[in-house]
C-alpha cells in the first residue's frame, strides 16, 4: 500500500503538469506499440499485453486527452483511500479478534487447572500450583482479560468471534484482490506518463529548429 501511495503521488505531481503542446493519446500510444527490431519475441508479446491494458484503462476511465489524466489518476486516488481506510479499519479489528481469541482459549484450556488448584489446600495446593505454574498464571492472566472486555457478560463468544475473524479473513482476500487491480491500472497510467514523457522529449529538438525558424 505504500508503494502505491508514492506511485500515485507521482502520478498526480505530473498530472498537474501544465504543457505547452501535450502529445496526443494516438501518439501516446503508438510510441508504446513501438517496438524495436532488437527485443525479443518474447518482450514484444509482453509489450502487447502491456499496451492493451493500457488501451483498456484509457476506454474504461474515459480518457480522451492527456489532459484527462488528472481526472483518471484522482479516481485511483480516490479508490487508493477507500481501501488504505479499509484496511486500517479491519487491522484494527482482526489484532483485537485475534487477542481475544488467544485469551479465551487460553481461559477454557486451563480452566480445569485453575479449578482443581482452587479446591486444594495447603502443601497440597502449594505442589500443585509448583507443578502447573504457567497453566495457572495464564488463566488468571485471561480470567483478567476477559473481565475487561466482556463488559458484564458472563459467557465467551468464542465462536461468533471466530465467525468474525474468517470474515474479515474473507473480507482482506478481496481487498487484496483489489489492489492487484488497481496496481494493474497504475501500471498503465505509469505506461501512459512513460511514453508521453518520450513524444514529449522526440519532439524537443524539432519545436526549438521551428522556434529558430520564426526568430
Amino acid at each position: 500500500m505504500r508503494q502505491i501511495k508514492a506511485r500515485i503521488r507521482q502520478l498526480e505531481d505530473w498530472a498537474k503538469k501544465e504543457r505547452a503542446a501535450p502529445p496526443t493519446l494516438w501518439e501516446v500510444f503508438s510510441e508504446i506499440t513501438n517496438h524495436p527490431e532488437h527485443r525479443t519475441q518474447k518482450q514484444q508479446i509482453a509489450d502487447i499485453k502491456l499496451a492493451a491494458q493500457t488501451l483498456t484503462f484509457i476506454q474504461t476511465c474515459n480518457i480522451e486527452t492527456l489532459a484527462d489524466m488528472a481526472a483518471a489518476v484522482k479516481n485511483l486516488r480516490d479508490r487508493y483511500n477507500e481501501m488504505h481506510n479499509t484496511l486500517v479499519s479491519m487491522s484494527r479489528r482482526y489484532h483485537t479478534l485475534t487477542e481475544h481469541i488467544a485469551q479465551a482459549e487460553s481461559y477454557v484450556k486451563y480452566a480445569p487447572v485453575y479449578k482443581r488448584f482452587m479446591e486444594l489446600k495447603g502443601e497440597k495446593q502449594d505442589a500443585y500450583f509448583n507443578k502447573h505454574r504457567e497453566g495457572i498464571l495464564t488463566f488468571k492472566t485471561a480470567h483478567d482479560y476477559m473481565t475487561r472486555h466482556l463488559n458484564g457478560r458472563t459467557k465467551i463468544p468464542l465462536d461468533d468471534w471466530k465467525r468474525e475473524l474468517a470474515g474479515l479473513t474473507a473480507q482482506r482476500d478481496e481487498l487484496l484482490a483489489e489492489s492487484d487491480k488497481l496496481t494493474a491500472e497504475l501500471r498503465s497510467a505509469e505506461t501512459i506518463k512513460r511514453n508521453a514523457e518520450k513524444v514529449m522529449g522526440a519532439d524537443a529538438p524539432k519545436r526549438n529548429r521551428v522556434q529558430d525558424m520564426e526568430l
